[in-house]
This record gives structure tokens, C-alpha cells and sequence, in this order.
């Protein structure tokens, strides 16, 4: 049932985020998807006026679809691909997600007036569900996998997390957990040239443990780093997680992100160095909520 990977060190940097870059492509998202809703709100306001009578030919629908989901693709543009100054909730990226897709359907319903010729308007509609199908496909493809970034968030400071149940994370890892794993690792850190160690047991109610160590290394003059924990395979459902640190010079642990598939932790020292350092990270994730255990 336990498993140990140890990777290199390399795979476990990141590169600092340009922050004004992140925050001016957050809020074209979100215009993206205002103005998406809002182009189809307004032509179904005039459809339903009377207007938009004309049905589209062949030219017209090509043209109509590329357009709709260039903005859809400018209101779905990956998060990694410009390091946001603060991860949003997985709850509001959702919402973000189905109102781009609510103004899609509403604006190709708008454009398909029911005298449309058959061929150009199974061009029209081929070409958007064929989009957001790949759209859909892709977006499970890379759900799959831990983000190859994550996002820094200031000065926020948080050894542990719970999308469960905030309240028991105080309470969090259990200390027959804390136990156990001091019993097997205690005083044994990661040694020269490891970078991860993952252990993977189950408890008594079989709920799956996840618990650790992780290295993460800083160049001289450099404050941040972004480390990522893939769980392969995938837990159950999200757990909890708690993470502290074990070695290395102070330093403060955030996770930036808690999915079923891994863990995304920022960790920011508390004072730059001239010499490259080295912290070590503790981590348990655990699928069963302690008051369900406690109780």
C-alpha cells in the first residue's frame, strides 16, 4: 500500500508569476464572458423583436461560429497560462465555465431563425458543438493531471486546509496518523539528491492516507517557490491536507490548490538569503473528514 517517489529538484520549481500580466488577463476573462452573454442576450432580445429574420448562409455561419468561440475561447483561457495574483475558487471558475457556454447556445439559438436553410445551419451548429465538445474534452484531458503552475498570493499565511470542514482543521492530521508516521520517519529526512517522498496507507475505515516528505529548493536571492504533489493515482474525493515544516530556514507553507489528483503548495521564506536553502515539507491528505472519525 506505500509507495515511494523521489523526483529531481528541477521538477518542483517554478517560475515567478508576472502579476500584472495575471490580473489584465483575469479581467479579460471576465468581459470575455460578459460580453459573450451579453451579444446573446441582446440578439434574442431582437430576434424576439422581429428582427433577425434573414437566416445565415453558408458564409455568414462560418463566420458567426469562429467569432463566438474565439470569445468563448478568450472567457475559458487556461489559468496557467498567465499566473493569476490569486488562485479563484474552483466553485467560481465553474460558474465561469457554464456561463460561457449558457451565452454560446443563447447566441446560436438567436442566429437560428426557424426558416434557416438546412445546410448552412448544420454547418453553424457543427461547428460549435464540435468546438465545445473538444473544448469540454480537453478540459478533462488536463483535469486529470496536477497544473503545471500555481499562483502566489501575497502574505497570506496557512499551514492547513479543509474544503470540507474549516473547523476541523485545527484538530488536523489525527495523532494516530501524526503517530504512525512519526514512528516510521522520525529523524529521517529527505537525504542529499531526493526531492519527494509519498507514503500511501489506508485507515480502518478504509479512507485512503497520503503523508510525506517534500524538498523545496531556492536559488540565492530567491523568496518563492511553487511545488506541486500529484497523487497518481487519483484519491476518491479532496482531502483534507496539512502540511508544516520540518527543516530548512523559516518559512511560510500555503497551499494553493487541494484536488483529488495532488496539491499545489506556495512556500515563501521569511528573509531572502545569499546562499541557496533548502526547506522540507511534512504533508498528510486525507480522504475521510475528522469529525466523522472523532465522532
Amino acid at each position: 500500500m506505500a509507495h515511494a517517489t523521489p523526483v529531481s529538484p528541477a521538477s518542483v520549481r517554478g517560475s515567478q508569476p508576472e502579476l500584472g500580466l495575471s490580473r489584465l488577463t483575469e479581467q479579460g476573462r471576465y468581459w470575455a464572458v460578459c460580453l459573450l452573454l451579453g451579444l446573446g442576450l441582446w440578439l434574442l432580445a431582437r430576434r424576439l423583436g422581429g428582427a433577425l429574420a434573414q437566416p445565415l448562409d453558408s458564409t455568414g455561419a462560418v463566420a458567426a461560429a469562429i467569432v463566438l468561440i474565439l470569445l468563448a475561447a478568450a472567457a475559458r483561457w487556461p489559468a496557467g497560462k498567465a499566473r493569476r495574483s490569486a488562485s479563484p475558487p474552483a466553485r467560481a471558475e465553474r460558474v465561469v465555465r457554464w456561463l460561457t457556454t449558457a451565452g454560446i447556445f443563447v447566441c446560436g439559438a438567436a442566429l437560428s431563425p426557424p426558416n434557416s436553410p438546412p445546410g448552412p445551419l448544420a454547418l453553424f451548429w457543427g461547428i460549435l458543438l464540435t468546438a465545445e465538445a473538444a473544448s469540454f474534452a480537453a478540459r478533462r484531458f488536463h483535469g486529470r493531471r496536477l497544473p503545471v503552475g500555481f499562483d502566489i498570493a501575497g502574505n497570506v499565511e496557512a499551514n492547513s486546509i479543509s474544503d470540507k470542514s474549516a473547523g476541523n482543521a485545527a484538530a488536523w492530521p489525527p495523532p494516530a496518523l501524526s503517530e504512525s508516521m512519526g514512528e516510521e520517519e522520525e529523524g529521517e529526512l529527505l537525504p542529499p539528491g531526493v526531492s519527494q517522498r509519498i507514503s500511501r496507507s489506508q485507515d480502518e475505515a478504509d479512507g485512503e492516507i497520503i503523508s510525506g516528505l517534500v524538498r523545496c529548493s531556492f536559488e540565492p536571492h530567491e523568496r518563492q517557490r511553487d511545488i506541486h504533489l500529484a497523487f497518481c493515482p487519483p484519491l476518491k474525493q479532496i482531502p483534507q491536507f496539512s502540511a508544516e515544516q520540518v527543516e530548512g530556514p523559516p518559512a511560510r507553507i500555503r497551499p494553493s490548490l487541494v484536488e483529488t489528483f495532488g496539491v499545489g503548495l506556495e512556500v515563501k521564506l521569511a528573509a531572502l538569503s545569499s546562499e541557496p536553502a533548502s526547506v522540507q515539507i511534512q504533508f498528510f491528505a486525507c480522504e475521510e473528514p475528522i469529525g466523522e472519525e472523532a465522532g
